[in-house]
C-alpha cells in the first residue's frame, strides 16, 4: 500500500517495493499528483513491470554482457565469435554502468566505429551491442527502462546506398568447363564435386561435409537418422520413413551436415567438426539423372567415408582448397608429375572466370531455376532458405515440383554437353 506525505510546500509519494522495503519520490505540487504516482508504481509491481532505477547503476556493461553470453543458446563457433566481439565492446563500455550509457555517447561511438572498422565488422559489433542492450530492457526485472540506442531512422542523416556485390551468372557451359578443369586437377572426384556444387547449390561447408551414408545411391535407404533431433525420436522415425517413401523413384541426397572448424568457447585451437548447415538448413535434394550416375561411379571408385575426399584421401576441409584446387581450375596450371598415381596435365585458364569464387556455382543454380520459372518455395527450399510470413506457413514442396527441377537441370546439362 502506498500513501502521500506533505513535505513543506510539496508532496512526496511513498510505495512498497517488491523486496518489502519502501521507496519515495518527492517534488509533487499536489497530493493528487503524488497519489497518482504511487498508485502507478504499485500497478507496475503487481504486473511485474516495475523498474528499479538502481539496477542499471549497480551493474556495468561488462558484468551484464558476461551474464547475457551465458544465457544464449547458439553454436560453439557463434558463441566464440560473440565473446571476441564483447571483449572489443568492453574496451569502450566495460566499466560503464548500464544506466550511464546515453544516446549521445552511443552515437559518437557508433560513428567512430564505422569509420575505424570495415563495414562488415562494424555492423557485427553494432548489432551485437544492440542485442545486448535490448535484452537488458527486456530482462525481468528490467535493468534498463528504455534502450539508449535510437531506432534506425532511414530518413535521418546522409543517405548511403547499400553496396551489393554483382555476381555473374555462370552458364551450364561454363560450369562444365570448371568441372573438366577440376577433373584434370583432382580426377573424377573433382569433376563430380563441381557439378554437385552447381546443380545442388551446396555451400562450401556442405560440400566438405557430405558423407557416404547421406548420398545417393545409399540414401535414403541407409539413413542413420539424427539421434540428437530436438523434435524427438518419433519425429525422426517419421522423417526417415517419409523420405524412403518419397524418393523411391527419384535419386536424392540429404544435406545433413557441414564440415567446419569450430573453436571452443574458452579459446584454444580450432577443431574440425560436423555441425548443422547454416541456419539449420537441413534439406533433401533431388539430383538430376546425369548427376545420379556420376555419384554412383564416384562412390564405387573409393571407400572413403566422405563423398568428396581430398587428393590424399582425407577430409576435404583439411585441404587448402583455394590454393591446391580452385586456383589451378580457374587460372590454369603447368603440367606436373604425380605425387601418387595421378598425373596432372597442363591446364589452360578459364577465360572470363579469372575472378570467380566457388560460391558462384551456388548462385548459378538459383538463377537457372528462377529463369525456368520454378515455384519460389521449391527454389528457396533447395537453396536452404526459409521464407517469411504466411507464405512459409502455407507453401510446401511437392514431389512434382522436385521432379520438374531435376528435369530442367538435366536439360541444361545435356545442352551444355552438345
Amino acid at each position: 500500500m502506498g500513501w502521500s506525505e506533505k513535505r513543506g510546500n510539496t508532496w512526496r509519494a511513498r510505495f512498497k517495493l517488491p523486496n518489502g522495503k519502501y521507496d519515495s519520490e518527492p517534488g509533487f505540487l499536489t497530493k493528487a499528483q503524488a497519489d497518482a504516482y504511487w498508485q502507478a508504481q504499485e500497478t507496475d509491481v503487481r504486473r511485474g513491470d516495475w523498474f528499479d532505477a538502481s539496477a542499471g547503476e549497480s551493474m556495468t556493461f561488462a558484468e551484464w554482457a558476461d551474464q547475457w553470453l551465458a544465457t544464449i543458446d547458439v553454436s560453439p563457433d557463434t558463441e566464440y565469435n560473440y565473446s571476441k566481439r564483447i571483449r572489443r565492446l568492453n574496451l569502450r563500455w566495460g566499466d560503464v554502468p548500464l544506466s550511464h550509457i546515453t544516446t549521445s555517447a552511443y552515437l559518437v561511438w557508433e560513428k567512430a566505429t564505422r569509420r575505424e572498422l570495415s563495414a562488415n565488422f562494424a555492423s557485427a559489433i553494432l548489432q551485437l551491442f544492440r542485442m545486448i542492450i535490448d535484452d537488458a530492457v527486456a530482462h525481468r526485472p528490467p535493468l534498463l527502462k528504455v534502450s539508449p540506442i535510437p531506432a534506425v531512422n532511414r530518413r535521418r542523416g546522409k543517405y548511403v546506398p547499400p553496396v551489393k556485390e554483382e555476381v555473374p551468372t555462370l552458364t551450364p557451359e561454363q560450369v562444365e568447363q570448371v568441372a573438366e578443369n577440376a577433373r584434370a586437377v583432382w580426377g573424377l572426384t573433382g569433376y563430380v564435386a563441381m557439378l554437385t556444387k552447381a546443380y545442388c547449390g551446396l555451400r562450401q561447408g556442405e560440400l566438405y561435409g557430405l558423407r557416404r551414408e547421406w548420398c545417393y545411391p545409399n540414401w535414403p535407404a541407409s539413413d542413420p537418422g539424427w539421434p540428437d533431433n530436438p523434435a524427438g525420436r518419433t519425429a525422426e522415425r517419421k522423417r526417415v520413413k517419409a523420405a524412403q517413401e518419397r524418393y523411391t523413384d527419384m535419386p536424392a541426397l540429404r544435406v545433413q551436415w557441414q564440415h567446419q572448424y569450430v573453436r571452443p568457447v574458452e579459446g584454444g585451437k580450432r577443431k574440425p567438426e560436423l555441425v548443422l548447415p547454416k541456419y539449420g538448413s537441413v534439406r533433401d535434394l533431388v539430383v538430376p539423372p546425369f548427376l545420379a550416375k556420376l555419384l554412383v561411379e564416384l562412390l564405387e571408385s573409393h571407400d572413403s567415408e566422405w563423398v568428396f575426399p581430398s587428393m590424399t584421401g582425407g577430409p576435404l576441409l583439411l585441404t587448402d582448397f583455394s590454393t591446391y584446387i580452385w586456383k589451378p581450375v580457374i587460372k590454369g596450371a603447368e603440367e606436373r608429375a604425380a605425387r601418387s598415381d595421378f598425373r596432372r596435365p597442363a591446364i589452360g585458364p578459364l577465360e572470363g572466370l579469372e575472378d570467380a569464387v566457388p560460391h558462384w556455382l551456388r548462385h548459378a543454380m538459383k538463377r537457372w531455376l528462377d529463369e525456368d520459372g520454378h515455384p519460389r518455395v521449391a527454389v528457396e527450399t533447395r537453396m536452404g532458405h526459409r521464407m517469411q510470413g504466411v507464405e512459409d506457413v502455407y507453401s510446401g514442396v511437392t514431389p512434382t515440383m522436385e521432379r520438374r527441377i531435376a528435369e530442367s537441370l538435366q536439360e541444361r546439362w545435356e545442352k551444355a554437353r552438345k
